[in-house]
C-alpha cells in the first residue's frame, strides 16, 4: 500500500537534490568540516548507523550503495551487519538509527501492527511512529464493513504516512499466486489471497 500511490505519485515523489539537503542541513547548524568534509555540529561528527542482517546479501549491497549518498554529504556512516536475531533485538530496544529490512503485508489492517501508536510500547511500531490522524484512519478502516469506505480511508491513511515519511521503500517484490485447475473459488480480494480459503474446493467434491 504504502510503495506506491499511482494517482499520487507525482506529489511525493522526492529527487536526489544533494544542495537541497546541505540547506536543510545547514538550518540545523551542521556545517562541513574543511579538513575531511564531514559534517560537525557542537565539535560532534554526524554519524550514522546503518543497520541489517549479514544473511541477506541484497540488503549489504544496498546499505553500501546508500552510505555513498549519504557520505556525498559529509554524513559518516557505520555499516553494520548482524545476524537476524540480533537485529530483532536492536530493532525492539529502539538501538538503531536507521535499518534496512523487508516488510510483508498479508492484508489491508497489517499497518495497524508497524504504525498505529498504541504499538509503540511492545515494540511492534519499531519505527516509534506517532501521528493522531494516521491513528485515527487505521481506527475507522479496521472497524467498518463497508469496503468502498474503506479503500478511501486506507488512501487516506497512505497520504498522511508518505507525507510524514516515517520508511522509504525502496522496492516492491511483485509475487505470482499459482493453484491447481482443481482448485475453484480462489479469487484474489482486498483482504490478500488466502481470505477466502474456507471457500475453496475441489471440482467434483
Amino acid at each position: 500500500m504504502l510503495s506506491y500511490n499511482k494517482d499520487e505519485s507525482a506529489v511525493f515523489s522526492r529527487s536526489f537534490d544533494p544542495k537541497k539537503a546541505e540547506s536543510l542541513l545547514a538550518k540545523k547548524g551542521w556545517k562541513k568540516n574543511k579538513k575531511n568534509g564531514l559534517l560537525s555540529r557542537n565539535k560532534k561528527y554526524f554519524v550514522l548507523r546503518l543497520l541489517t542482517n549479514v544473511e541477506n546479501e541484497i540488503r549489504r549491497e544496498f546499505a553500501a550503495n546508500i552510505k555513498g549518498y549519504y557520505e556525498a554529504l559529509g554524513i559518516k556512516v557505520k555499516l553494520q551487519f548482524l545476524p537476524w536475531s540480533d537485529v530483532l533485538s536492536r530493532l525492539k530496544s529502539a538501538d538503531f538509527d536507521a535499518v534496512i529490512i523487508s516488510w510483508r503485508e498479508n492484508g489491508p489492517y497489517d499497518v495497524m501492527e508497524l504504525f498505529h501508536s498504541a504499538n509503540i510500547a511492545d515494540g511492534k511500531n519499531f519505527l516509534a511512529y506517532k501521528n493522531p490522524r494516521a491513528d485515527q484512519l487505521m481506527e475507522w478502516a479496521l472497524n467498518t464493513d463497508n469496503k468502498e469506505i474503506r479503500n478511501q480511508t486506507l488512501v487516506k491513511l497512505n497520504r498522511v504516512i508518505q507525507a510524514d515519511l516515517p520508511i522509504t521503500v525502496l522496492y516492491r517484490q511483485k509475487l505470482a499466486n499459482i493453484v491447481s485447475g482443481k482448485l475453484h473459488n480462489t479469487g484474489q480480494e482486498a483482504d490478500g489471497f488466502f481470505s477466502r480459503a474456507a471457500r475453496w474446493y475441489l471440482k467434483g467434491e
